[in-house]
């Protein structure tokens, strides 16, 4: 089973102190170690977030996220050493960080190419998941709890729309194929934003992450009118993770910090208007 490995989780307290965005605020004369402390947290939940959303984006590279996690540490450095050189004091770094962060790439720019570039399939994977467990937490939707009613309903919302690709051979055999392994983390993000909620402070990414397990470990028991014993949509030992850390369960090992709708029309793609192509980051 793979499980995210967020970057907070390789990070003492001592070394929180010392993230470059700690040692920015402390330069610009903030000492109250509550302040910094909440500072440090707030830059942890950034870092963790935007590594799972590289990884949503490309579930089949796992080490271009650790590499955008780089790329977002050493813009980090660039900013505390461009203050240090305002106030002419210089910074230790040695030759190989000093060339990584002369010819890095823009991390947030590389996140918004990935975004941009399979929009609809993070969105389709998302909704499709979520028509799935809504239909199926109805006794008499049970039968509308598949993969192909999922799809059939974006292809609808894409041909009002006006938007191609999205033809339902195509969303079952190749989006559905591609993103099925994160789709649990689109919809959570989707579910999250529908509702006006910040998946980047501490508590909204503890929200996000609780719910992307649920809706991984719901989709693992929906067997599908039409499909053998044991064919559930999603596959716990397929499905990244949260890391138990994360998470908070109930007696009967339920998570239960979480969003969700029990309303079956808050999850069908069609009664929402056209997403921005792009997330914001």
């Amino acid at each position: 089973m793979p499980v995210l490995s967020f970057p907070s989780a390789h990070i003492n307290d001592e070394a929180a102190s010392q993230l470059p965005a700690v040692v920015l605020a402390h330069l610009c004369g903030e000492n109250d170690e509550n302040v910094l402390s909440a500072i440090a947290a707030e830059d942890l939940v950034r870092r963790d977030f935007l590594y799972t959303l590289v990884l949503m984006c490309g579930p089949d590279r796992p080490g271009l996220a650790i590499e955008v996690n780089n790329l977002l540490v050493l813009d980090e450095i660039y900013e505390v050493s461009k203050l240090l050189a305002e106030v002419e004091l210089t910074a230790k770094m040695d030759i190989a960080t000093a060339v990584e962060m002369a010819d890095r790439e823009d991390a947030l720019e590389v996140i918004k190419s990935l975004l941009h570039n399979d929009w609809l399939g993070h969105a389709a994977c998302g909704y499709m998941l979520r028509f799935v467990v809504s239909h199926w937490q109805k006794e008499d939707g049970r039968h509308l709890a598949s993969i192909s009613q999922a799809a059939g309903a974006v292809e609808e919302w894409c041909a009002v729309h006006q938007i191609y690709g999205a033809k339902r051979q195509n969303l079952t055999r190749t989006i559905w194929k591609k993103y099925r392994t994160v789709c649990h983390l689109w919809a959570a993000l989707d579910a999250m934003t529908s509702a006006g909620l910040d998946p980047t402070t501490p508590n909204g990414f503890l929200l996000f992450c609780g719910t992307a397990q649920w809706l991984l470990e719901c989709g693992a028991t929906i067997v599908p009118k039409g499909r053998r014993a044991g064919e559930a949509i999603l596959r716990v030992d397929e499905g990244w993770a949260i890391p138990e850390s994360h998470l908070q369960r109930g007696t009967d090992g339920t998570v239960v910090t979480r969003i969700w709708s029990n309303d079956i029309g808050a999850h069908d793609i069609r009664d929402t208007r056209p997403p921005p192509r792009v997330h914001p980051v």
